[in-house]
C-alpha cells in the first residue's frame, strides 16, 4: 500500500530531526563562512562523542569501556586544535562549529528511533520536503532571484545533499553502526586537504597533533559504540 510505504508513524520525532538538522546546518555554514574549513569539519564532526553522552543519558545506553576512555582523550586533542587563548575563549566558527556538533547529535539520535518505525524512503523524502518549505520562507519574504551560476551550484549541493542523505540512512540500516560512522569521518582528512589546496589553509604542529588525537579518539567511539 502506497500510504504505508510513505507514512511516518512518530512526527513529532521527524519535527525534532528536521529542527535539529536545520540549526546544525546552518551553524555548520557559519563555521564554514568565519573559520577554517578542515577545523570547521574536525569540530562538527565531534557529534560522535555528543551522541554517545546523549545516548548514555536519554536510552542508558552505557558507552564501550574504549570509548569511555576516548572521550576525554578526545577533549584533550581538541585543546590542541583550537590553542585558545585561555580555556574558555573560543572564536566565533569554533562556537558555531560545537553547537552544530551538539544539534547534530540530535539528528543521529532521532534518525535511530524513526528507523525503528519508517522506511529509508519516507524518512529522506518527509525530511527534505518539510525542511525545503521551512527555509523557503525567510525567501518567500525577501525574495532575490539568484544568477545562473548560484541556481547550478545550489542544484548540484542539493543533489548531492540527497544522494548522502539517502545512503547514510540506507548504510545505518544494512551496516554496523560502527563502520558506517567510520566511513564518515574520512570527511574530515579530505576538508583539511581541501582547505590546503583551495584556500590556503595551514596548520602548525600543535594542530596537526591535536587532529591526530581527535581523529583517533573518534575513530575509536565509531568502532566501539
Amino acid at each position: 500500500d502506497l500510504k504505508d510505504k510513505f507514512s511516518i508513524k512518530k512526527p513529532w520525532v521527524l519535527v525534532l530531526r528536521i529542527t535539529c538538522g536545520l540549526i546544525a546546518m546552518w551553524c555548520f555554514f557559519m563555521a564554514f563562512k568565519l573559520g577554517d574549513a578542515g577545523q570547521s569539519t574536525l569540530l562538527f564532526e565531534l557529534s560522535t562523542v555528543w551522541t554517545s553522552l546523549l545516548a548514555w543519558v536519554l536510552f542508558c545506553e552505557r558507552p564501550h569501556r574504549y570509548s569511555l576512555i576516548a572521550i576525554p582523550v578526545a577533549f584533550i586533542g581538541l585543546y590542541f586544535v583550537l590553542q585558545p587563548d585561555s580555556a574558555f575563549v573560543l572564536g566565533k566558527a569554533q562556537g558555531f562549529a560545537l553547537l552544530g556538533a551538539l544539534f547534530n547529535s540530535g539528528v543521529y539520535l532521532t534518525l535511530k528511533e524513526l528507523r525503528k518505525t519508517d522506511s529509508t524512503v519516507s524518512i529522506v523524502l518527509a525530511t527534505y520536503t518539510t525542511a525545503s518549505f521551512v527555509i523557503a520562507i525567510p525567501w518567500a519574504l525577501n525574495p532575490v532571484i539568484p544568477s545562473p551560476k548560484i541556481l547550478l551550484v545550489l542544484a548540484v549541493m542539493c543533489s548531492v545533499g540527497l544522494c548522502g542523505q539517502l545512503l547514510m540512512t540506507l548504510g545505518f540500516k544494512y551496516a554496523p553502526a560502527g563502520i558506517s560512522s567510520m566511513m564518515m569521518l574520512s570527511a574530515i582528512p579530505l576538508m583539511y586537504l581541501s582547505g590546503m589546496l583551495f584556500f590556503g589553509e595551514t596548520v602548525n604542529l600543535q594542530g596537526i597533533i591535536g587532529i591526530a588525537i581527535v581523529f583517533s579518539s573518534l575513530a575509536v567511539m565509531s568502532r566501539y559504540q
